[in-house]
């Protein structure tokens, strides 16, 4: 499921919003909580940071001049 970055709805992972952020930002605050709480981390095909475990993928979308967080939540066993 994919949660479009500028219509919403909002998501939250560990108290960090997901969807409609500057990708960078977003990056910046999952690598944090990555480095903070000693999780793994992977990068998706797109070279977004996640965190090991829930099963998502991050991307972005295009909004006017900039670019904004749109999240893929998926089962445990899809393959990007």
């Amino acid at each position: 499921m994919t949660v479009h970055g500028r219509t919403r709805p909002q998501l939250h992972y560990a108290g960090i919003p997901l969807v409609g952020i500057t990708p960078s930002v977003l990056d910046a605050a999952l690598i944090q909580h990555v480095e903070d709480h000693d999780l793994g981390l992977r990068f998706s095909p797109n070279g977004a940071a996640v965190p090991d475990g829930p099963n998502m993928y991050l991307d972005a979308t295009r909004t006017g001049d900039a670019s904004v967080s749109e999240p893929t939540l998926c089962a445990a066993n899809w393959e990007n």
